[in-house]
């Protein structure tokens, strides 16, 4: 399972829309952090939902509220860094160029790329390997 599917699944056994927080049933949690000197009296008290996996080990608590806009961002991002072949437009991404320099550069051989069926495909290590050696001779 990816992060994006985990945070689909999350989303749904929670009953929470995507990109909003999730309802308490209780505000335990303060605002601002408690004061933990002796005179102080208020403790940190968890919900429910952060009790019920007490003996499971280590639970970290992660919550994201984010836009529609950030979401589908997120979600691409996952997607695209999940394979080590690449397409004319990813890998112009990858290297931020637009895609037709990238297919003029792919074109005379100056960036490592392969014509499958006619259309550009790019690994990942081939493109960071010439990137590597691309900014050496620059510096040179």
């Amino acid at each position: 399972m990816n992060f994006a599917d985990a945070i689909r699944r999350a989303a749904e056994s929670t009953g929470a829309a995507l990109g909003q927080p999730e309802p308490r049933a209780d505000d335990a949690l303060p605002e601002t952090e408690p004061d933990m000197s002796e005179n102080n009296e208020k403790s940190y008290q968890p919900n429910s939902a952060e009790t019920s996996h007490a003996g499971h080990g280590h639970v970290v608590r992660l919550e994201l509220v984010l836009t529609p806009e950030q979401l589908k961002g997120l979600f691409g991002a996952v997607v695209a860094n999940q394979h080590s072949v690449m397409t004319l437009r990813e890998a112009a991404t990858y290297l931020r160029v637009s895609h037709h320099s990238l297919e003029q550069l792919a074109g005379n051989g100056d960036v490592p790329g392969m014509l499958v069926d006619g259309k550009w495909r790019f690994t990942r290590l081939g493109l960071d390997d010439w990137l590597n050696t691309h900014s050496q001779r620059k510096e040179a």
